[in-house]
């Protein structure tokens, strides 16, 4: 659960997936998806070639109420207004 974040001034998630490959995360994503929740890769680093995945701010209430059963308080915060 460590990788991750709430961004505030966007008001989406981040989830750090800067060691996967772009392939790897397009996986992720359509296996996210098959739960309703909007989400895109981003390209983090051109340099490195990195990506990570956004949660989009309409899907935040859907996901919350899949993953939040599963999370530990003390994670919560990665929440952000929706903890």
């Amino acid at each position: 659960m460590e990788d991750g974040y709430y961004h505030k001034v966007k008001n989406v998630i981040i989830l750090s997936t800067d060691c996967f490959s772009e392939v790897d995360c397009k996986k992720l994503v359509k296996a996210i998806s098959t739960l309703g929740v909007v989400r895109t890769v981003n390209k983090h680093s051109k340099k490195n070639k990195t990506f990570r995945i956004r949660i989009s701010r309409k899907s935040m209430p859907l996901l919350i109420d899949l993953i939040k059963p599963h999370m530990h308080f003390c994670f919560y915060y990665k929440l952000g207004k929706y903890q």
